[in-house]
């Protein structure tokens, strides 16, 4: 709930100007939520890399990369 309502804020307060500049708003959210999710797994709980890239194996059934898109 928290990430939508910083994405609100972000683009209500400051708006990208075209497309590609709402695009590269997109990837850099992104970027920071897969290295944020990383950095929980490997450093915070302390799980071996193999772990943590299990959960963005979509033939295993994890469906938490689809989440991110």
């Amino acid at each position: 709930m928290l990430h939508y309502l910083l994405a609100w804020m972000v683009m209500h307060f400051w708006p990208p100007n075209s497309d590609q500049e709402a695009i590269s708003m997109g990837l850099i959210w992104w970027c920071l939520t897969v290295a944020f999710e990383f950095f929980t797994g490997l450093v915070l709980l302390k799980q071996p890399l193999t772990r943590v890239l299990a959960d963005y194996n979509l033939l295993a059934g994890r469906v938490w990369a689809l989440f991110l898109v």
